[in-house]
C-alpha cells in the first residue's frame, strides 16, 4: 500500500509477519493480515504480495482451513507468493459502553 497523507492515518490493514528458520537452507514465513476499519464496511479483492530472496530455490505458499474466500499462488518467474482475499469484514471491535443515566424523580 501506498499512501500519502498530511493529517494523522490509520492504515485499513495490519499485516503480522513471523519468520521462523527450520532449517540450514529452510524458513516458515507466516503472515497474517487484519482488516483493522468499521465493521460496516467491507473489502473485495485484496491483494499482498510476498516478494522472496532472489536466492530461493522452491517455495510452496498454503492458507490455514479458515481461509475461505481466499486463494494463494506461487509466481515462481516473478518470486514471490501472491495472496488474494476475495472478500473480508472487518475485526469486530467492542464497543464503548455506554452509560445512561435515569431521570430520579423526586417523592
Amino acid at each position: 500500500m501506498n499512501y500519502r497523507s498530511t493529517a494523522e492515518f490509520k492504515p485499513p490493514f495490519r499485516v503480522y509477519p513471523t519468520v521462523e528458520e527450520v532449517g540450514p537452507y529452510m524458513v516458515d514465513v507466516i503472515v497474517k493480515l487484519r482488516a483493522d476499519f468499521p465493521s460496516t464496511n467491507n473489502a473485495a479483492n485484496v491483494t499482498l504480495t510476498l516478494p522472496l530472496p532472489k536466492a530461493t530455490v522452491k517455495a510452496s505458499c498454503s492458507l490455514g482451513p479458515a481461509a475461505n474466500g481466499q486463494s494463494v499462488e506461487y509466481r515462481e518467474s516473478h518470486r514471490q507468493c501472491v495472496w488474494y482475499v476475495y472478500h473480508t469484514r472487518s475485526v469486530r471491535t467492542p464497543h464503548p459502553r455506554q452509560r445512561r443515566r435515569r431521570n430520579q424523580h423526586s417523592a
